[in-house]
């Protein structure tokens, strides 16, 4: 075969596009994310939603009451805490404008209910 077609074999070339995107991985791949399986997966578990809610809050805004945020966040839902951080990793930029928008009447809700 010749150097082009070994390289959208090897996946170092776009073979949607033909462009070079880099050192392949031994399979052909795009950037073309309408394709229906070069989509990402984002489909959660519970645990892993609530690792990723827990850890955006105390990385971004050192905040250690995960639970009293998301219940401020959700208050009329009746679900565990899991199930709430599952519905908030599917629309999570809702809920990174909600905090950003929020950040100082949370930090003051939370700090006078630890007194």
């Amino acid at each position: 075969m010749g150097e082009i077609a070994d390289g959208l074999i090897n996946g170092d070339f776009d073979f949607y596009t033909g462009e070079y995107i880099g050192r392949g991985f031994g399979f052909p791949r795009t950037h073309n994310r309408s394709l229906e399986w070069e989509k990402p997966d984002y489909t959660f578990s519970k645990d892993v939603a609530f690792k990723g809610v827990s850890k955006f809050l105390k990385s971004k805004f050192f905040v250690t009451d995960i639970t009293g945020i998301v219940n401020m966040y959700m208050p009329d839902i009746e679900k565990s805490l899991k199930q709430k951080c599952l519905a908030i990793q599917k629309d999570f930029s809702k809920f990174v404008e909600w905090v950003k928008a929020n950040h100082a009447t949370i930090n003051s809700q939370l700090t006078t209910k630890n007194k």
